[in-house]
């Protein structure tokens, strides 16, 4: 996958990148590139106004996806997937989760380290071409890209969004929420 870190200013190379780490102080250099992606699940709002958010974010270039859903079944994971995977161009080697039920269902079940994970997803993995990994239990450092950006979603995107949808007398639901997200 070549990931289309140039047109943001970055250059084409890892070495390029490792020449010019200035450019892009948010994100370690610990990654190559396509090696690594992080996901996770999220959920916004209160009430009826409650919607779940997939988010996935590349480990190199820290390039996020985000999709707003109703629901976390394995079905509404995979087609979250297959977005995200569209819109960054391909799949990377390896994708890190958390404890999301519908990717793993035990974790060291066979032994430390080596865990059970959900047929479906597991099934769908395969396919797409990348291997699920788990994040370490409280262990923040291994997805805090990702948890810095479900904050920052939260307070510059939701609240402004739901502010603005209340004030056109409209509910906020998924449809919306994604079309305001892709602007």
């Amino acid at each position: 996958m070549v990931i289309p870190v140039a047109r943001h200013g970055y250059g084409s190379s890892y070495a390029l990148s490792c020449r010019h780490p200035h450019r892009n102080r948010s994100c370690a250099l610990r990654h190559f590139p396509a090696s690594r992606c992080r996901q996770i699940g999220a959920q916004v709002g209160r009430g009826a106004d409650t919607l779940k958010v997939f988010i996935a974010t590349l480990g190199w270039s820290c390039i996020a996806y985000v999709e707003f859903c109703d629901d976390e079944k394995v079905e509404t994971l995979i087609r979250a997937h297959e977005n995200a995977l569209l819109a960054f161009g391909g799949a990377p080697k390896e994708v890190l989760y958390d404890n999301m039920r519908t990717v793993v269902l035990e974790r060291n079940a066979y032994g430390r380290g080596v865990h059970r994970f959900h047929a479906g997803f597991l099934d769908y993995a395969r396919h797409a071409g990348f291997m699920p990994r788990l994040c370490q239990p409280y262990w923040a450092q291994t997805k805090g890209k990702v948890e810095r950006f479900i904050g920052y979603l939260k307070r510059s995107f939701w609240i402004p969004f739901v502010a603005s949808m209340r004030q056109a007398g409209l509910r906020p639901d998924k449809q919306a929420a994604n079309a305001a997200v892709a602007r």
